[in-house]
């Protein structure tokens, strides 16, 4: 008797040992996409892709069922910014972010033609400083509503885009432009590569045509890479984070080809100190397969002003004050928080003329379009001891 409980305790700790060492990977396959999928809790998926959570014996069992491409780590994606104290009063006025004046974006009108997804912590639904009527959004797995907010920082992010020309609160970069919004944090807010993958399917599906995402994380994933791959093939515009943490690692998905990586910049035209500088340079390979590629896309393309920037919050978020619209009540600095934060979507640098809305001016632009106007339309500056390379 005491042996068979042995056994049992052992087969019981060997069960719970192999459990914890599960980990979220993403599997790839060419076909029998269902059969792959038998037997596991899948957790997300995509085009001949999906996201589960296995271990070893798991990994070993999927890898040689038919129609097995690819297995890969599901990596993490965090959000990148970072919240200072809140400032400016918007109750009494609209103010608008010194990003805006410095990119020169107040000399250009928003045309139509153009809708920006934001992949992010969802959308309070509650901010009046955005015209409702031209945003829509999906969920990823577990998330729950997108426009019930997951954090401030997707709605920051929204309103640096698209926070309306009102007369109260703060405008965005191109007010009231058509969004897309995405959730894709979870209560603990972070998300997986995977989640980034099946969100930029969502944007096409929106019929989208800017993709910006301030986040990112490290450890690249060729599902997620090909997701903004065939995005920009369809002739969009994919932007996010370069990051935060003031070094020259890549973070991702802001490094991959496709992706414009942003840094920013303050109000006297410095790189943040934060912002991170990656090369232009990528090797990959080992030995005789040793491949090294240098091109723009890998490191930062361009700053954006990101120092102390003043955006939408959600209600209840910052320093409470009352704001009358139509005999509604809602919190106005409550709507507004001063923010660090790595990418000012749709500004794009610090620039000679008029460009910061281009890409929401004219529909059909594209990202090596605007990559080469880019080239000859910005302003090259530097900090001490920093560049872009």
């Amino acid at each position: 008797m005491s042996i068979r409980m042995k056994l049992i305790s052992a087969a019981t700790l060997l069960a719970l040992s192999t459990a914890a060492n599960a980990e979220r990977v993403i599997v790839s396959y060419d076909s029998n996409g269902p059969g792959l999928k038998n037997g596991h809790v899948v957790k997300i998926s995509g085009k001949n892709w999906f996201a589960v959570e296995l271990d070893e014996n798991g990994k070993s069992a999927i890898r040689g069922k038919a129609g097995f491409k690819k297995m890969e780590i599901d990596q993490k994606r965090f959000p990148l910014a970072i919240f200072n104290d809140d400032t400016g009063n918007p109750m009494t006025q609209q103010i608008t972010p010194y990003a805006i004046y410095q990119s020169q974006g107040n000399q250009l009108t928003l045309q139509g033609g153009q809708k920006v997804c934001v992949i992010d912590s969802g959308l309070d639904q509650s901010n009046q400083d955005f015209d409702w009527s031209v945003i829509s959004g999906d969920n990823d797995s577990g998330t729950g509503n997108w426009f019930e907010h997951g954090g401030p920082h997707g709605t920051h992010v929204a309103g640096t885009v698209g926070a309306t020309d009102n007369g109260f609160g703060v405008i965005g970069m191109a007010p009231g432009v058509p969004m897309h919004i995405i959730k894709v944090f979870n209560a603990e807010g972070w998300g997986y590569s995977s989640d980034l993958a099946f969100a930029a399917e969502k944007c096409t599906q929106s019929g989208a045509n800017i993709i910006t995402m301030s986040l990112g994380g490290g450890g690249a994933n060729s599902t997620e890479e090909n997701a903004s791959d065939s995005f920009t093939a369809g002739g969009g515009l994919v932007l996010a984070a370069a990051g935060n943490d003031g070094n020259n690692v890549r973070s991702f998905p802001a490094g991959y080809k496709s992706v414009m990586m942003i840094g920013a910049n303050d109000n006297n035209n410095n790189i943040a100190d934060f912002s991170q500088f990656p090369s232009n340079t990528i090797t990959t390979g080992r030995g005789k397969k040793v491949k090294t590629e240098t091109n723009d896309g890998f490191g930062v393309e361009v700053t954006a002003g990101g120092v102390d920037t003043l955006s939408t919050f959600p209600a209840g978020s910052g320093v409470s004050s009352s704001l009358l619209v139509d005999a509604g009540g809602f919190d106005s600095l409550a709507m507004e928080m001063l923010v660090q934060q790595a990418v000012l979507p749709i500004s794009w640098g610090l620039l000679k003329r008029p460009m910061a809305m281009q890409v929401v001016k004219y529909a059909s632009l594209t990202v090596v379009l605007f990559r080469s106007l880019i080239k000859s339309k910005t302003v090259k500056i530097q900090a001490a001891s920093r560049r872009l390379s």
